[in-house]
């Protein structure tokens, strides 16, 4: 079903889901896996709620979808298509929004681009808060002791930022317990005001429909970016140790910009272990669950993660899993992941190492992996979600608040 004009006749709907994640950039990554999720296990709900949600899909003119499903299957062909300046063009659009569908609450999945006036009850997700938890590497370095507090302008104007995006909503979506905690620690929001429902990764629950080669070499497989939180280095330095005594290749699924990839070349050759590295650039998700059912292990080496959507993906897939402890991503992996200290190269290499030649080890990782995924399934996603929608509505409007999910 195509996204119906905004002059059609269509019920009056509750909440306003902002869907334009799916056709920005960011429907590549995280931000637009967690739309999609969240607007199929809505879609799947049915009748079970007293309320209608509705996604927002462009600003020029503006569209909206009451099938949800069907707005998620157009948006992955057209991904991209938006550029990110759109989540600055929507400032001006979300009130327009919702006026004409008559939503008495506006769900924006991404906290960027919020609209300049009061839109009703206002619901967030935070996905993490991690510029101000490492300002070092992304917000430019510490004036003075940090001990003491001493921060850049940088730091300033990212916490004011989020102090907006984060105390101006009236309700706020912690994707992880870790993103609760970093939200109470930086922006002081009251816990009533907090949300925290888990990602969901089911798509990557069905068998791979791609083959996997087995007669391929082995390879450990990792999937995202290459910002400094990531650690590639240290990834490349664990590489570089098991293949003193093995042969196992790297495969690093990731759209990565040109001169970012360059970066990583560069990198991987001054360690050792370019001819080891397989840049495979963006793959589908068909061709993604082939690669978690094929790898040894997903290598997830990250230092900070708001969730670590790679980790549920991957054991949902049947894949082992290696995390780093304090990450983030180990709240997900749980007792099913192999989780390692993020100073030691070598328990990361020595992890990797095991799951290759270990295929007793192994095989409990994957079926642990797989039985721990099924507990963030879509169905809880939804229920949680649509739970937050109810509870803020009911606070705005000044009623008995909602049980917390």
């Amino acid at each position: 079903m195509r996204p119906t004009p905004h002059h059609a006749a269509r019920p009056k709907p509750r909440v306003l889901i902002d869907a334009t994640a799916l056709r920005a950039l960011s429907g590549f990554r995280g931000i637009g896996r967690y739309t999609q999720e969240l607007l199929l296990g809505l879609a799947a709900l049915g009748d079970d709620l007293p309320f209608t949600a509705l996604a927002a899909t462009s600003l020029a003119p503006l569209r909206f979808s009451t099938d949800l499903a069907a707005l998620v299957e157009e948006s992955e062909a057209e991904r991209g298509a938006l550029s990110n300046r759109v989540f600055m063009q929507r400032r001006f659009a979300l009130g327009a929004a919702l006026a004409t569908t008559g939503a008495r609450a506006l769900h924006m999945p991404q906290a960027y681009g919020m609209p300049l006036a009061r839109v009703g009850c206002l619901i967030v997700t935070c996905h993490d808060l991690i510029p101000l938890e490492m300002p070092e590497h992304y917000l430019g370095l510490a004036l003075g002791s940090r001990r003491y507090g001493a921060r850049t302008v940088g730091f300033s104007v990212r916490l004011a930022r989020d102090l907006v995006r984060y105390r101006r909503a009236d309700h706020v979506i912690c994707i992880s317990e870790r993103t609760r905690q970093s939200l109470t620690r930086f922006c002081q929001v009251d816990d009533a005001r907090l949300s925290v429902v888990y990602n969901s990764a089911s798509r990557f629950e069905r068998a791979p429909l791609a083959a996997v080669d087995s007669g391929a070499a082995p390879y450990v497989l990792y999937v995202g970016y290459c910002d400094p939180r990531k650690d590639i280095r240290s990834l490349f330095a664990a590489l570089a140790l098991v293949n003193r005594r093995h042969a196992l290749r790297l495969a690093w699924a990731a759209a990565l910009l040109p001169h970012d990839r360059a970066k990583m070349v560069a990198l991987a050759r001054a360690m050792g272990v370019e001819d080891r590295v397989d840049f495979l650039g963006f793959v589908s998700d068909e061709r993604l669950r082939g690669l978690y059912a094929g790898a040894v292990a997903l290598v997830f080496p990250s230092r900070l993660e708001g969730f670590g959507l790679p980790v549920l993906e991957a054991m949902a897939a049947g894949c082992a899993v290696i995390v780093t402890r304090d990450s983030g991503a180990d709240e997900v992996a749980g007792a099913s992941g192999f989780v390692v200290d993020p100073e030691r190269p070598d328990q990361l290499a020595e992890a990797i190492a095991v799951l290759h030649h270990d295929a007793a080890r192994r095989d409990l990782a994957q079926r642990e992996g797989r039985t721990r995924a099924r507990t963030f399934t879509r169905d809880a996603m939804a229920r949680g979600t649509a739970a937050a929608y109810l509870r803020a509505l009911a606070l705005h409007e000044g009623l008995a608040p909602a049980a917390q999910p």
